[in-house]
């Protein structure tokens, strides 16, 4: 057993489940359009909007957890308006406040989201379970909480995390190449010498491994 442990038999890797976007008051600093908006505010400005649009006063936003804007089936099943309308109208409103692009529930259920890195990250972790809802793009550096700094955009910036690897397994550098947390389990899968998991969908970091892939060796 000892000959099988200690230096130069283990393989290690840090990583994080999520980035974080820089303070407002810092990037804004450096010239950045970076700032802080109260969500609080949404959820009633957008229900006055919609209200004046409908002609009939009613909470069609019944949460705001910006840029995420959560319908009220009910409210507009008051005004003869379905699932995809309602949502392209909460969308559209939801951009007279300053939220540049946005997805809906039933775009995404039918598979005609806008083909766009912001989309394809909405397509990954879609549910078919919450109610109706609208997931607005949130513009860059701007923070939706009153104070202070949050994750969830779609932009670099946020979405970039650490990834380590320490070991003899692998080879000492720095490299450039695009790599994802998901990643990490088929390379540790290929050291282990053992099969992916059967829904992995990362790929080998064959860059950062001392040994060449198969065909190579």
């Amino acid at each position: 057993m000892n000959g099988r442990l200690g230096a130069g038999n283990f393989a290690l890797v840090l990583t994080a489940d999520h980035g974080v976007a820089p303070l407002p008051d810092y990037a804004s600093g450096l010239r950045l359009p970076a700032h802080n908006v109260n969500a609080r505010d949404y959820g009633p400005q957008l229900n006055r909007l919609l209200s004046a649009k409908l002609g009939k006063t009613a909470n069609y936003v019944v949460g705001f957890n910006y840029p995420r804007a959560f319908l009220s089936e009910p409210a507009f099943a008051g005004v003869n308006l379905g699932e995809a309308e309602a949502e392209r109208l909460a969308g559209e409103t939801m951009k007279q406040l300053g939220i540049p692009a946005f997805a809906t529930k039933a775009q995404l259920a039918a598979g005609d989201a806008p083909n766009s890195v912001f989309a394809e990250q909405l397509r990954n972790s879609y549910s078919p379970l919450p109610g109706w809802y609208v997931y607005g793009l949130q513009p860059p550096f701007v923070v939706g909480s009153a104070s202070g700094t949050e994750h969830g955009s779609t932009f670099a910036y946020d979405a970039h995390v650490p990834l380590v690897f320490y070991g003899s397994a692998f080879r000492p550098g720095v490299y450039d190449q695009a790599a994802e947390p998901i990643d990490v389990a088929v390379t540790f899968s290929e050291l282990l010498g053992i099969n992916q998991p059967a829904s992995a969908t990362g790929h080998v970091l064959w860059q950062a491994l001392a040994a060449p892939p198969p065909e190579r060796r």
